[in-house]
């Protein structure tokens, strides 16, 4: 009996100490998988220092000096200050989403809106109201795990109405936006700011969470 007893407590250390090397050995295992899975931008999701790989993205912005400001200013530069316009604009206002089916680039759309009030005179005024809506992609230079930089191309068409010296105006025109050069920084939530020309403005500057 006692030998039976010894028997099986041999076998069930036995047991409990392969079961624990091979915890052990997966482990290690995972680790230099993990390490080693290649950068191609195809793999979804891999560990990242910060997090994984995600596909999806909404982002809020505000943009200064936008399209239809910088047209005013162009006019009165082609006719010499002889069509003189003093364009008081909100700045852009817009909301984004994309969805990454590789890791360096996204496709989506956005959306904006922007009021600009012209007061040329005492009988005259024009109040306009900017409504857009754009596809867009964004694509990476580089995208690390806490801050990236990127360019992005948006084209859709603006939706125009108010009113111009008192009459009712309704008009569609075309829109884009062309973001040369952007850095966000951050890890699932990040703040951005932009450098571009077109009708979400010059300038831009907001927020985007990844998810």
């Amino acid at each position: 009996m006692r030998h039976l007893l010894l028997s099986l407590a041999m076998i069930a250390t036995s047991l409990v100490t392969a079961s624990a090397q091979t915890t052990i050995y997966d482990n290690m295992a995972a680790t230099v998988s993990e390490q080693t899975l290649p950068d191609d931008g195809f793999t979804e999701p891999r560990a990242v220092r910060g997090g994984e790989f995600r596909n999806h993205e909404i982002g809020v912005g505000y943009g200064l000096y936008t399209g239809p400001q910088l047209l005013n200013l162009f006019t009165e530069m082609l006719t010499f200050s002889l069509a003189k316009v003093d364009l008081r604009s909100s700045g852009a206002v817009s909301a984004s989403y994309l969805y990454y089916p590789i890791k360096h680039v996204g496709v989506g759309g956005t959306v904006g809106y922007q009021r600009g009030r012209e007061p040329a005179g005492a009988d005259f005024t024009c109040s306009r109201n900017y409504v857009t809506a754009m596809a867009m992609a964004k694509a990476y230079w580089f995208n690390k795990p806490y801050v990236g930089m990127y360019s992005s191309l948006s084209v859709g068409a603006s939706y125009i109405f108010g009113e111009y010296n008192g009459a009712s105006e309704r008009m569609w025109r075309l829109a884009g936006q062309l973001s040369a050069v952007g850095l966000e920084a951050g890890g699932r939530l990040r703040g951005f700011v932009e450098l571009g020309l077109g009708t979400m403005g010059l300038l831009r500057m907001g927020l985007c969470v990844k998810f």
